[in-house]
């Protein structure tokens, strides 16, 4: 015997139905709801007040010394150092000792056979290389700006007239210049070098 399934009955009663709340059409846009709630600050004068939660930090003021103290640009030592060799009876401490005679001023960095002075003028620097070359300390250092002669490289000359520049110069008002050959791979288009005094005017030279 075939078995059916009975469809139950449907009759949909409207006056059992809840009407809907929103009576707008369908597709139209709701319009949001307006809260009543007071602000903590209204605007003034047509300006938003904000605050500002860096207010507490202080001001670079050029008349502050913080601020001075903090924008003040350390000297530079351009001295170069002298470098002690120990050797022989050459200690630590007689190398201090011998240096303390001719600096007042100055810092000593310890390695294991050498020590590095470094002055803090070129006065001092000047002086404590005559005072180890008369103590006979061996020690090697560099030249500094200061000491730097002035040097021209002169060329377009023939050779036979190179022993006559020092001279030449010399009348013109550049005395005590020396003149050595620069060595190059063919010798006869070495130029010669020109060594001036210290304080040379090297734009008169030109």
């Amino acid at each position: 015997m075939e078995k059916f399934l009975t469809r139950s009955e449907c009759s949909p009663n409207l006056g059992n139905k809840r009407l809907r709340d929103d009576t707008s059409p369908i597709g139209k846009w709701k319009q949001a709801k307006k809260i009543n709630a007071k602000p903590e600050e209204e605007a003034q004068d047509g300006h938003i007040p904000t605050k500002n939660r860096y207010s507490i930090l202080p001001v670079d003021d050029a008349e502050l010394d913080l601020f001075q103290n903090a924008t003040k640009k350390k000297s530079v030592n351009n001295t170069p150092p002298i470098v002690i060799e120990l050797v022989g009876e050459w200690t630590h401490q007689k190398v201090r000792d011998t240096v303390a005679k001719y600096v007042k001023e100055f810092h000593v960095h310890r390695g294991r056979k050498i020590i590095r002075v470094q002055c803090y003028s070129p006065k001092s620097h000047h002086e404590l290389k005559n005072g180890l070359a008369k103590e006979k300390v061996a020690f090697h250092t560099y030249t500094r700006k200061d000491e730097k002669l002035p040097k021209a490289v002169i060329k377009g000359l023939p050779k036979y007239v190179h022993t006559t520049i020092p001279e030449e110069l010399a009348s013109l008002g550049f005395s005590g210049v020396t003149v050595t050959e620069i060595k190059t791979v063919f010798p006869s288009e070495s130029p010669p070098l020109a060594q001036l005094q210290s304080g040379t005017n090297m734009t008169k030279f030109k």
